[in-house]
Order: C-alpha cells, then structure tokens, then sequence
C-alpha cells in the first residue's frame, strides 16, 4: 500500500505477515517522487516479493516502477522504466514471475501497453510494446504465465466508439547467445547463429510483412519447397524445419520497396527483409560448418549468403582523469595550443546548431538524463541487447563509451553547465538532435539492423559509429552485409563518419594500418576519421592508411566530455565529467561539424549529403605532417572555421546540378561486347533488379553528359566535386590477375574544370547476362535512364557583364499561374535565355526567348516558394525574385 506523512507525498508500505498474521517485516520505499504507489505485487517460489507501481514526474507524468525484495524484506533493486515525454502518464498494472525467477511487468501507456521482463538481478531482458493507430488507452488487468512461459494477458481497451476487453497471447523464446572466443580469449561471433539472406520469393510475405510476428520456426516460414528440402538435404537432416528464424529488419516489409532520399529522389530499397538469423539446432554440427553448407551452389538460387553471427567492438577509450575546465579539442589553450579545430569561427558563422538535424549515435549507449543533455537532446533510440527504448532507462551505457561520445557531437552549448557540444545550440534548446542506437556488443546482426534503423526509421542525417570490425573480424559475407547497409544509407543521401581504428587493436600493431569496419568500407560511402594529439599531430595511438579522410583530436587531455560514471569510479552521475581519446573521441568531432554545416547549409536552401560534407571538410583541413594528403593524417586536422568559410553566406552557397534535374546533352557509345565480368557483390537497381555477386557476359556502355548550370551572373565558381550518391553510373570495370572485376559502386567523373556555364561528365553502365538464376538486365541504369550529378560552391564576384539585379519588373508578384517579365524603359531584348532558379539556387525551368517574343511564362506547375528569375541578353543579365502561391 501508500503511507503518507503529511498528506501530498507518498511512499510505499510493504508489510509481510506470518501465518498467523503476526508482522513480520515492514519496509518503505521512496524513489524521490513527489508520489510512489503500488498497483500489483505477487511472490516468488524462493520467497522473493514483486511489487510494480508507478512514481510521479515533476511534468505531470508517471514512470512505471517496480521493486523486487528478497525474503528477509531488504531490497533487492528498484527498477523505473521511464516515460518520455515526462508529462505522460505510464503505470505498472500486473505483474508474474517465471520458473526462472524472471519478472514480467504489464503497464499503460498513451494509446499502448508495454510489456517489460526483468532478469533476477533488474536486468531487462526483452521488451514488447502493443499499440494500434485508433486505440487511446489500454490498460492491463491481469498477466499470467503456463509452463512454457507463454504470456496470456487481459486488458481494457478505450477506443472513440467505446471500452471493450481484449486477450493477448504472447509468445516468447531466449537467445542463448553464447559466445565463441577467439585465440586470445575474446568474443568471435555467436554460439549456433548464421546470418541468412534469402532470396526474394523464399520466406513467406505473410510472416515478413506481420511486424508482431519476430521469430518463426523454418519450415513454417519458408515458401519454397524446394529450397526447404535442398537445405534438409544438405544439412543432413538435422531437423531443419524446426530451428528458429529471427528477424533482423523486424519493422521491415515487403512494402518498403521505395525510399525518397533527402534530396528529393525516389530510390529502390533493397530487399533487407530476407535476412534472417537461423537458431541452429543441431548437435553434429557448428555454426561455422552450416553458413559453409548453406553458401553450396545448390542453394545459390534460395540463399544470397550465409556467416556466422559476429561481435562489434567499439574503439577503447581513456580512463577518466579530473575534469579540465578548457576544452583544447575546440580552441587554443594555454597548455594545448595547437590541438583544436577552430570551432569559435566556426559558430560565428553558423551559429552553435539546428534542432532539424538528428544525428545516431550507434554506440554502447547514451546517458540521456545526464544535465548537459538537457533533457531535450537525446529524442529517442533502441537498446538492441533487450529491445528496449533507450528513454526507459537512462542507464544504458554500462561501459561509458557512447555517453562521451555523443556529448562531443551534441552536449548543449552556451548553457553554462559542463561541456560546449560541436553541433550543440546556443543554449535555447536549438542544437542538434541526437538517437541512441545501443548495439556494440551484441551480434552483428543487431549492428546491422541499427543502421537501416537509422536511416529508414529514425531518419537521421547523419550518423556516428566510433567502433567496427578489424579485417580478420568479419567474413566477406558479412561485410558484404555491412556494405549494403553503408550503400543504401549513402543512396538515401545520409552522411556515415567512422573511426579508422586504434593502434592497440590492430591486429598488426607494429604497423597499425589494418582495415576496420565500417571506417574503410568504401570511401564514398564513409568519412573515415584517424587521430591528431595534443600537439595537433597525428597521435601514433590511432591507425593510419588509406581511405582515412581525415584526422580530429584523439586525446583526452583535448577532448572533454560528459559521462556516465563519475572518474574513476562505476558510480552512474548526471552531473559526470570525463574525456575521450582514440579514434572514439576524434570521430564525434566530424560528426557534430557535418551536422553543424548540414543545419546551416538548410537554412541557405540547400541539403548537404556525403560527397559535399567530405569535399568541403576535405578542403578545408589544415594540413599537418607531410606536405598533402599522407597516410596518418588524411587531408589534415579537421578546420571548422575554415570549412564554414568556404560555404558562408550571402556571398557563397553550395550548389546541385546534374542531368536528373538540368538542361543536358547526353550520348552514349558502346564500348565492348560479350565481355566477361565478375560483379564483386549484390546489387539492386533503381526499378528494383538484384543482381547476385559472381560470373556475367557484359556489354559496356560509355555515357557523356553536358550539363548546364546556370549560377547567378555574378558567381564565380570556387570549388566542384562529382555526387556519385544521386548519380547512376558505375566506374570502368578493373582488371586484376587477369580477372575483370566490376565494382557495384556509383562513381561520375567531371571529365574537365566546369565552367560559368556547363560542366562535362561521364561514367559507364552494363548489359549483364547468362548469369546463375537467369539474371539479365543494365547495371545500374539504361544509358538513357543513366544520372550523372555533381555539386559547386559559387561565390559573388565582379562579373564581366553587367548584372542589373532588382531593375527587371515581375507581375503579378506574387504569380500562380503565368508569369510577365518587363525590362527597364519596357526595352525589348534580342534571342535570350530565360531561367528559374529556386531557392537553393537548382535551376527548375530554362527557356529560349525569340526577339520580339512576349515575356511571359506559364508557372503553374512549380510549387509554392521563392524563386530568382534569371535573364541574360546582349552581355547583360538581369535577375528579379518572385513568390508562387
């Protein structure tokens, strides 16, 4: 029950009686809420008693509480699931405990019921929430469990026509995952797991496409008989039909076929949601032994790949040291001068950040309660290890990793508590907004399904991953997994940074340039971040060699963080300060400066994606070291001041142009026939083709493109780089060993310097056919649905004609439907060129106006905005602003 001392703050009473209703123990709990209260209470086979509840929020709100006692009544743990936003209401209703002294709590939420189970130490095991679109609340009323550890649950549920009940069944399985270790005893992969990715047709849509459903036994889920039997066959017998299949992608469906990118296009999703995680159940054989069988050519046209169930680790870090009150990794200190990246001029420019912009922090976990955070910074995010949304407990991060990492990106700026966050705002909740994707440390396959979620789910601009895979980690399989999820997040125009690794966890550490995961997957794709020191060198702790992009401070004495634990101590704090070091803390630094430049660039009309951020911060860098790019440091020690000065407006912006959107001439020349190739990994297609890795006969196409991209007159073109994430044309296939090798990765050239006018492009498409399974069609495009993109940055300058801007008269302004253009002292010009531009300055319409032609234009299928119109005669240009409705 409640006790109360004064009437308006309660505590709960848990009083215990004998047999003979003799007391005998009493105990009172206070979580600090203005309000504790119990709703459920049952005991356990060992003695043990359950109690779940709720405790108020300072908002308003409730969190779900639930307290464990042993039998002698001294607390065993007290465990709050917390609601967000605090304001909401969630309560404990029922609650069980298993044969194994699990617990499982029922509790409401706005327009939900949630689910919890607790292991006997408070641990969260797994969480299932129940929620429909037209329910407003449902609450439980009672929760029992059979010998099987099946869940039946009631509850009542209030909808806008009226209350019913409704019954629940749910059932549950518990991944062993036990781990495999390596040679010096750390953890491989997982114990009777492989990672499968079905062919399209194989698994049955009925059970991808029901999101309640996460696991199915293989021979109810499989739709294809033969590849059923073939894999029986093949793995003699072994009771195929009944292992487990979990999903990894398991809010995917086979309706998320199409995804729009954050420029605008629409692209073909591959079909990730046939990737499966088989629970072996065989004796006679090993993990390793069933992903060998299942990749056999006689499954090659059911099964894509097959690999074990491999770990992630993150980058180490230092440990904590006292708390400095300058932060050297941002601007010159007395006892660093020459480690920082020279944020001050770049927040002049920018500002500290824009809310807009969400970044995943893919990690260990995030402290999101902690006070730099301001309870406002982290908005959401999964615990991958239970299933659980990371804002129910705010103490996820148990090894102090992600908390640091993510303060360095987006701890709040200007707010005169602990840390100034790169991307963190000016101190009224106008920083970046970051997600908490806790999956280091668990099997790959959660690592995976953290960056589709990312990208499709929490569709974040940017995402952080400082940790990975060294080469000898992960089968060509499973980074060819990795690579498709690192590919369709750089088709969706999403900016991926990762660490180029430690020196202490090479596997070579004499000569730390090994490759690590994602950092060096394919450098498109990747900003990949190495390490400078407190000198602003390259810090011989952090690994070195190509594709590293670029370096950022790499020590903790620069780089200062918040924290999970309070230093040198396990004492969880929301007022806990540390530092970061290594490749971790170096990595956030890009990250939160590629969110910084996405906000302010937005705020220009124009959405930055992974080619311009990595240009810019490329070109921008202060070069350390050899003279150059070099192996130890890239393109030099991140510049934020000077990467914001190459974008700064009104006089510079960032601009996209390309035959997807501009006036163009493309042709296209066949270069080869009958050619063999071999396609190094899977491919899907725009209009939804998968091509499989191996053999194919190609015919290979050439395509030019000339592109016009008419800036304003006034610009002079400052910097131009290639987008291959918007472009559709692949590179020249290699030859090497006598083997031609055709590399499924996007790549346009700019063939020549782009002029005030036109820019010159090419890339190359295929026709493969005879491949396995009957596969035949263009990769990655027809030549005449071939794209071919690129980006500039154009600058004022005195322009060699006149530029008359204001002078020419638009009307009606604003317009609908038609247009009128009249020239000072109603002068008539000669053949000209009429453009629209919008506000990014993308041109949307060009048109060629005839002498003695009306000046007048149809703009009914524009959509509403602000627009430049754009008109140069006779060496003169003359440009107007207009608003369409």
């Amino acid at each position: 029950g409640i006790k109360t001392a004064n009437g308006t703050d309660y505590d709960i009473r848990t009083i215990k009686l004998t047999s003979s209703l003799g007391v005998s123990w009493v105990q009172d709990y206070d979580s600090g809420a203005k309000v504790d209260s119990v709703s459920a209470i049952i005991c356990g086979a060992s003695g043990g008693i359950t109690l779940t509840g709720w405790s108020s929020t300072q908002q308003g709100g409730s969190d779900i509480l639930t307290l464990k006692y042993k039998g002698d009544g001294n607390l065993a743990w007290a465990k709050k699931r917390t609601v967000h936003p605090q304001d909401v209401l969630s309560k404990g209703r029922a609650v069980a405990v298993d044969a194994n002294e699990n617990i499982i709590v029922a509790g409401d939420l706005k327009g939900a019921m949630v689910v919890t189970s607790y292991g006997p130490s408070g641990e969260v095991i797994w969480e299932k929430e129940i929620k429909n679109a037209d329910v407003q609340s449902n609450r439980p009323l009672g929760l029992v469990l059979n010998q099987e550890d099946e869940i039946f649950l009631t509850s009542l549920v209030r909808k806008q026509s009226g209350k019913s009940y409704a019954s629940y069944k749910i059932n549950t399985f518990l991944r062993p995952q036990d781990q495999v270790l390596d040679q010096s005893g750390n953890p491989a992969h997982l114990k009777d797991e492989v990672i499968v990715r079905f062919k399209p047709g194989v698994v049955k849509n009925s059970f991808i496409d029901n999101t309640d459903l996460r696991y199915g036994r293989l021979g109810d889920i499989l739709d294809d008989n033969f590849c059923l039997q073939t894999m029986i066959e093949q793995l003699s017998g072994n009771a195929v039909g009944d292992w487990v299949a979990v999903k990894i992608h398991r809010n995917m469906t086979t309706a998320d076929s199409v995804a729009t990118t954050r420029l605008g296009r629409e692209i073909k999703v591959p079909d990730f949601y046939n990737t499966l995680v088989l629970l072996s159940g065989s004796r006679s054989l090993d993990e390793t032994d069933i992903s060998e069988i299942l990749e056999d050519s006689k499954l090659k046209c059911c099964i894509r790949y097959a690999e074990v169930n491999q770990f992630v680790t993150p980058d180490d870090c230092e440990p904590n040291d006292p708390l400095y009150v300058n932060q050297g990794n941002l601007h010159p200190t007395a006892t660093y001068p020459d480690g920082d990246i020279n944020m001050e001029e770049a927040w002049c420019i920018a500002g500290g950040g824009s809310s807009d912009v969400k970044v995943a922090i893919i990690d260990t976990g995030v402290r999101w309660s902690h006070e730099d955070f301001a309870g406002t910074v982290v908005i959401g995010g999964m615990d991958y290890t239970n299933g659980s949304d990371i804002l129910s407990n705010n103490e996820n991060d148990v090894t102090d990793h992600g908390t640091r990492v993510a303060s360095i990106v987006g701890s709040v700026r200007n707010n005169a508590i602990g840390v100034a966050g790169i991307a963190g705002g000016s101190g009224s909740a106008d920083g970046v907004r970051l997600v908490a994707l806790k999956s280091f440390g668990a099997g790959q396959d959660k690592f995976i399904e953290s960056f589709g979620d990312a990208v499709d789910d929490y569709e974040v601009q940017v995402i952080n991953c400082s940790g990975g895979y060294n080469d000898d980690e992960i089968s060509d399989n499973n980074l060819s997994l990795l690579r498709e999820k690192l590919h369709h997040a750089n088709r969706m125009g999403v900016v991926v940074c990762a660490s180029r690794g430690n020196s202490a966890n090479d596997p070579n550490p004499s000569n730390p340039n090994s490759p690590r995961y994602p950092g060096t997957a394919q450098d498109e794709w990747v900003l990949c971040v190495g390490g400078t020191g407190t000198n602003g060198l390259y810090n011989p702790e952090c690994r070195f060699g190509e594709p590293i992009d670029i370096a950022a401070p790499s020590r903790w004495q620069l780089a200062r963080s918040a924290a999970n634990f309070l230093p040198n101590t396990t004492t969880p704090s929301d007022q806990a300060y540390g530092g970061i070091s290594f490749t971790s803390g170096a990595t956030p630094h890009a990250t939160g400066l590629a969110a910084l430049m996405i906000g302010y660039a937005a705020s220009q009309g124009t959405q930055l994606v992974q080619e311009d951020i990595e240009y810019i911060i490329q070109a921008s860098a202060t070069d350390v070291g050899a003279n150059g790019y070099d192996g130890q440091t890239g393109h030099g020690r991140l510049n934020a001041g000077a990467a914001l000065q190459m974008i700064e407006g009104p006089d510079c912006h960032v601009y996209h142009f390309g035959t997807d959107v501009n006036t163009s001439t493309k042709t296209q020349q066949l270069l080869e026939t009958g050619v063999t190739l071999e396609l190094t990994e899977p491919y899907t297609t725009e209009n939804g083709q998968t091509f499989d890795a191996g053999a194919y006969t190609a015919d290979v196409y050439k395509v030019t493109a000339t592109v016009a991209h008419p800036l304003p007159a006034n610009s002079t073109i400052t910097h131009y780089w290639e987008r291959h994430s918007s472009s559709t044309v692949f590179r020249h296939y290699e030859t090497v060993g006598g083997q031609n090798l055709l590399i499924p990765v996007e790549n346009v050239l700019i063939t020549s310097a782009p002029t005030t006018g036109i820019a010159p492009l090419e890339g190359y498409v295929y026709y493969l056919k005879n491949g396995d399974c009957s596969i035949e069609g263009w990769i990655p495009a027809s030549p005449d649905d071939a794209q071919l993109t690129y980006s500039l940055i154009g600058c004022a300058s005195t322009a060699t004609s006149e530029v008359v801007a204001g002078m020419m008269q638009l009307f009606p302004n604003p317009a609908t439907n038609q247009l009128t253009i009249a020239l000072p002292g109603n002068e008539r010009p000669g053949d000209c060129q009429l453009s629209i531009l919008d506000f990014s300055g993308r041109q949307v319409m060009l048109q060629q106006v005839n002498a003695g032609s009306d000046m007048s234009i149809g703009i009914s299928q524009l959509p509403q905005g602000v627009y430049t119109c754009l008109l140069q005669t006779g060496g003169k240009s003359f440009s107007s602003k207009f608003i369409k409705f």
